[in-house]
Order: C-alpha cells, then structure tokens, then sequence
C-alpha cells in the first residue's frame, strides 16, 4: 500500500511540475485596453508628398476624399457608391 502512495505522489508532483514548466514556457495572453467608446477607428487622409501629376490623380484623389468622408460618416451607401460591379480590391502588398 505504501508504494502505491508513493507512486501516485509521485506523479502528482511529476505533472505539477510539468504545468508549471509549461506554464513558463507558453507567454500569457495580451492584456487588451478597455474600449474608449468609439467603436470604429477613423480613417485619417494622407496629404500626398508630390503634388498631382494629371487629371487621373487628382480624380483618385477626389475619389478617395469622398471614400474617407463617407466612411468616418458612417454612411455604407455612399461608401459603396464609390465602387463599380465589377470593382476589385487589391491590398497595396498583392500583385
């Protein structure tokens, strides 16, 4: 009876040490800020550095000045508005 107890404090402390070890080992979560009542972020328009090179650019950039105001608006309509049917969305990193 006496090796049985001493078998099973055994591994009671063999996985004891091993939750701790792994504990260590394994980064606790992020903690993450509390909310400050905006529940979505606001796009902020960049001034370009160079100044409009032709007629093209400087209708992107209207294009884009409408996108941003309809978006910190709130506005889905106007925002979609701006697409066409056959629009696609390339993140600046795709090819």
């Amino acid at each position: 009876m006496n090796r049985h107890r001493l078998i099973l404090a055994g591994l009671i402390l063999l996985g004891a040490g091993a939750f701790v070890g792994l504990r260590t080992l394994i980064p606790a979560q992020a903690q993450v800020p509390p909310p400050t009542g905006k529940t979505t972020p606001e796009i902020v328009p960049q001034t370009p550095k160079t100044p409009a090179a032709g007629p093209s650019e400087a209708g992107i950039k209207k294009s884009t000045e409408e996108y941003v105001k309809a978006f910190n608006a709130h506005d889905a309509k106007a925002a979609a508005a701006l697409w066409t049917e056959e629009g696609e969305y390339h993140w600046a990193t795709s090819d």
